[in-house]
């Protein structure tokens, strides 16, 4: 009985555990109108800048489930977007993206 006990004890315990350690991880991707709305302000994009990329962002809007079109359909994007930038807005758009800089602190663990 008091291994049963023990037991059941145990797996509450590890419960609760993953469930604040669930709770911890990051959150997911920004919506469109969320990148969008920071690009505005970081990179300083015009009324015009800002219908444009709302416009491709319509175009590549539905995620791909395959992974390699997935990723071809970014880049293509990512593509776009840069076109409808000035030369110093290029410069801060890719200062900006994810995987440019220095690798994020604890290891990406």
């Amino acid at each position: 009985m008091k291994k049963l006990l023990l037991i059941c004890l145990t797996m509450g315990i590890m419960n609760i555990a993953f469930g604040q350690v669930q709770g911890q991880q990051r959150p997911g991707r920004p919506s469109p109108e969320e990148m969008i709305k920071k690009a505005k302000t970081d990179l300083n994009l015009t009324d015009a800048q800002v219908k444009e990329w709302q416009e491709i962002h319509k175009k590549y809007g539905k995620p791909d489930s395959d992974r390699k079109k997935a990723e071809e359909s970014r880049a293509a994007m990512t593509k776009e977007l840069e076109a409808t930038l000035n030369a110093e807005q290029k410069e801060k758009f890719k200062k900006m993206r994810p995987g440019q800089g220095p690798p994020p602190k604890g290891g990406g663990k």
